[in-house]
């Protein structure tokens, strides 16, 4: 999680780089200022609620995966102790699943954040390109495609049982 968290934020630092590029390449050709500056912050807006939202779902998956740790508590207590409290409560098996779906779901979200922060970089005027933030952005990226196919190799080997 602290991955994403860290790859959401680099990315929205960059998104701020590129908004002040935007706004001094404005001033250099006469544009008017504040509607440049209007529309980055808008777009950084639009990329911070979709990260709120991505970390919601995040937030979900890890509680529903705590839920489902607590049952499989209590499903090894009833064997050590030779119980049956598991028959009263509902079965969680399917809850890995589900996280899993989440995780996956989210993850996708960070990726597309984490392409349009690239893009963005990669796009940007000869006058305004910076390296640093294209080099930062391909690293955020890569790594987010990391966490995805790690995500979906877990998809797979759930799926299969």
């Amino acid at each position: 999680m602290n991955n994403k968290d860290n790859i959401s934020y680099n990315a929205n630092d960059n998104a701020k780089k590129n908004t002040d590029n935007q706004a001094n390449e404005a001033n250099e050709e006469g544009e008017d200022t504040i509607k440049v500056d209007r529309q980055a912050l808008i777009k950084q807006l639009n990329i911070l609620g979709i990260s709120t939202q991505g970390l919601y779902i995040v937030l979900v998956g890890v509680l529903l995966n705590i839920r489902y740790v607590e049952w499989n508590k209590i499903k090894t207590l009833d064997s050590l102790n030779e119980t049956n409290y598991t028959e009263n409560i509902e079965d969680l098996t399917y809850l890995p699943k589900l996280t899993n779906r989440l995780f996956l779901f989210s993850t996708v979200i960070f990726l597309f954040i984490n392409y349009d922060a690239y893009m963005t970089a990669v796009n940007a005027s000869s006058e305004q390109r910076d390296q640093q933030i294209i080099s930062d952005s391909g690293s955020n990226l890569l790594a987010i495609i990391l966490i995805l196919f790690g995500t979906i190799i877990n998809f797979r080997t759930l799926n299969r049982t």
